[in-house]
Order: structure tokens, then sequence, then C-alpha cells
């Protein structure tokens, strides 16, 4: 399991490669989609890419959610309950 410096920089990396202004990294799972939320409240778009389990509940909020890993049915069918 990758520590949380990893993860951080990961984001930090992939954040700089696709452009963008700002990302989180290090958010427990029952803060991800409020902090979404905020985010649309004030007029932004979120995508947010998540392992579909812990995460659903923000994917669905996101704009644009990109599941990875087996989670992926876990979050769709999320979405349509």
């Amino acid at each position: 399991m990758p520590c949380l410096q990893e993860i951080t920089q990961t984001a930090a990396y992939v954040a700089k490669e696709l452009g963008l202004d700002s990302f989180f990294a290090e958010i427990l799972p029952e803060q991800k989609a409020n902090m979404i939320k905020s985010l649309q409240d004030q007029g932004k778009r979120a995508a947010m890419v998540g392992d579909g389990i812990n995460d659903a509940p923000a994917l669905v909020q996101a704009n644009i959610g990109i599941t990875i890993g087996a989670g992926t049915d876990i979050a769709v069918e999320r979405m349509w309950s």
C-alpha cells in the first residue's frame, strides 16, 4: 500500500500533467462528496477518480466520475439506486 506522501505526489503529478489548477488528496471517504458539492456550489465543475467502493457517493456527485479497479460495478449500482 502506498504511503500518504506517495498518494499526494502522484495526485500532484497527474494534476500538473492535466493542467489542473487544484487537486485534493488524502480526503476521508465521507468528506469527498461534500467537498465536491462545495466546489459545485461555487460554480466549478469537479471530476472524481476513485475505486468506487468508499468513493461511490463522491463519484455520483461529481460532474465526471472515473472509477478504477473492481469498484466500478458498485459505483454504477449506487448511481442507479
